[in-house]
């Protein structure tokens, strides 16, 4: 079975959302939170101590994603993953 389409209705409203002054001040909250860095993490090898977490350092071209859609509109922190485009 294949993933489910959402409906005209319900794409419109996420195109809205995604325009709207609310989402903008909740992207801006959810960058500021995260010190205005990409919170991507991956692991790399450290000699004599193994792999050890590297979280990315770009602070240009950040973007705010959806890990959930339960609470649009009224989105938890952490609902909310800020990625830059890498």
């Amino acid at each position: 079975m294949g993933r489910q389409r959402y409906s005209d209705q319900e794409q419109q409203f996420y195109k809205n959302y995604l325009n709207s002054g609310k989402w903008k001040a909740t992207k801006a909250r959810r960058i500021a939170k995260a010190g205005g860095t990409c919170e991507f993490v991956t692991t790399h090898m450290v000699a004599g101590v193994g792999e050890q977490p590297m979280r990315c350092t770009r602070t240009r071209y950040l973007c705010v994603h959806h890990n959930t859609y339960e609470r649009l509109g009224n989105e938890l922190d952490k609902d909310l993953d800020v990625y830059c485009w890498f």
